[in-house]
Order: C-alpha cells, then structure tokens, then sequence
C-alpha cells in the first residue's frame, strides 16, 4: 500500500488549471488559491470499477478530495453520489458494487473508511486502482466513449432481437432490418432496444460511427442451435499504409466477426456472407503486430475462432 501524501512520481501528473509542479513528496499549486486537485493518474484508466464485496461507513470523493460527496453506510452513500452527477456517473450496491462513467471527462475517486469497512476489488477492472496505508482507496473512470456498441442478441422467448449501446452523445442509431426497412432510435445508455423478429440480416450503423467498432453492425437472426463451423482464412496482406486484407470462407448465410486478442473477445468490424455464397472479407487499417481472430456467428451460436497475426 501507498501512503496517501506519498505517491510515486511516475503516477501523478499535472491536473486542471492550478498547473501542479511535483518535486519530491510535496506539491505546490503555483496558480490560483482553489485545493490541489488529487495527483491520481488516468493513464490506463477504464470508465468503471467493481468490488464483489463491500461494507460499512466511507465517505466518497469525486475529483475535489478535501470535500466528500457524501458520507456514510457504502449503499446510501452511492446513491447520493450517483444522484448528484446524474448523466455523469452510473451504478449500483447489493453487497457487490460498480461504478461507472458516463461522462465526457475523466473523474477521480477516493473512497475513505470511516468505521467497519471491508472490501474486495476486482482490480482487473481498472488499473488507476490504488490503496493507501490509511485505508483510503482512490481509481480514475475514463471518460466515456461518445458512442460505444455493446451488442446484439436475441432473446428467444419473443423471439426478440436486441441491441444496446453506451457512451455520452449516442445519438441516432440507424437499423436495416432483413426487409429493408430503415428504422431511427435514439436509446439512452445501456437501454435495450427491441427490434422483434425477422430472419435475415440486420444493420446497425451511425453516421458518426462507433468508437469500438470499425464499419457497420451486421446481425444474422437466426434461432440456429447447431454448431456453427469455424472458418477458413485464405489469405492475409498487408499494404504499406497500414491497410489489411483479410479473405476467408464460412458459413453461408452468416456473420464473421474479426476480434483482437486483447479486446476481451468484442468484435471491432464485422463481415456479412450471403446466402448461397461462402466468401467473406476485411478490408481496414490495423495496427503493426495485430494478432486476433475471426468467429462465425449464426444467431447467438458462434464458431470458435480461426487465428491470424500480421
């Protein structure tokens, strides 16, 4: 643990409009009379935080640590702090706990123990994530993407098929669905949009694009329960201006997906294979090293994945 006056210098950094100079343990504000602002880094900062058990009385800080937001036993006092930035936090306490950015800038947390405290972190979830030796637990939530696919399935009691995206200005949301017909929904965060039940292609697209995503959602609705076969890269290029080409053969009438290995298997572009046909394709910038993998997708059943690296 980190004593709370005392942390590294690599882990702090200049932060608003006080321009803070750090050297050695002790920070001066060199510009106006507001409170240092807390040195808590944001480099590698996810936009939320999970602990699987939390307990007892914390006060809880957000991005001005003199003042606390609120005080008390952990569940009230989440929903207090939740309460007064409403469409910039997100979250929820039952003994396990999360927070979450929802806001277009970054925010600084400190979580304080007052008395009968216990916790466990999921650490894996945010790596700002630091202890102090008086106790005081302190994370940095990442500033939400504007717009941010979180996926598609269908739930098949309806059957029904459903999308949600996430982020600070999602804006309209345009969906193809297998007949043609173009419908516009403006969700809020994390809502569930409905979309019923045709089989065939969907498409999802926004005119800004998706900040995970590189092209347009494609949604094959099928209630498919078989095993879906894994496909075959033919070949992959590579351009001098970064530009790859990926082409392969799956399953007629399907999806490939081409996920990254360090992307906790979400897709970031998405290939249609139409009936009657087997060939797909990938045609974008990816970075130098890449090492992933395509997935077929048939409804909700995928393929394992066909391994590349370029």
């Amino acid at each position: 643990m980190i004593p709370f006056d005392n942390i590294p210098n690599n882990l702090r950094s200049s932060l608003f409009f006080s321009e803070i100079s750090v050297n050695g343990s002790v920070p001066t504000v060199q510009s106006n009379n507001d409170p240092a602002p807390p040195l808590i880094s944001c480099d590698g900062a996810t936009n939320s935080m999970s602990f699987s058990q939390i307990a007892g009385v914390w006060s809880i800080y957000v991005d001005d640590f003199e003042t606390p937001v609120a005080t008390g036993n952990i569940g009230p006092a989440l929903s207090q702090v939740l309460t007064a930035y409403s469409g910039k936090l997100i979250g929820d306490y039952d003994g396990v706990m999360y927070i979450q950015s929802t806001d277009t800038s970054n925010h600084r947390i400190k979580l304080e123990p007052i008395s009968g405290t216990s916790f466990t972190a999921n650490t894996e979830d945010n790596p700002t994530f630091l202890e102090y030796e008086d106790g005081s637990l302190t994370f940095c939530l990442s500033a939400m993407p504007k717009r941010y696919f979180e996926g598609i399935g269908i739930d098949p009691n309806g059957p029904d098929v459903n999308f949600s995206v996430s982020g600070s200005d999602i804006g309209s949301i345009k969906v193809t669905d297998p007949n043609g017909l173009e419908s516009i929904f403006t969700p809020e965060p994390l809502e569930a949009v409905h979309l019923g039940y045709i089989e065939g292609f969907y498409t999802i697209s926004s005119v800004n694009g998706f900040d995970n995503l590189i092209g347009d959602v494609y949604f094959k609705s099928s209630l498919n329960q078989s095993i879906v076969s894994i496909p075959t890269i033919d070949s992959v290029t590579r351009a001098p201006t970064n530009i790859v080409t990926i082409l392969g053969t799956a399953k007629p009438f399907s999806v490939v997906t081409l996920i990254p290995d360090d992307n906790d298997d979400e897709p970031i572009a998405y290939s249609r294979v139409l009936e009657g046909e087997s060939n797909f394709s990938f045609i974008l910038e990816l970075p130098v090293a890449f090492s992933g993998y395509v997935r077929c997708r048939d409804g909700n059943i995928g393929s394992e994945g066909a391994t590349l690296n370029i």
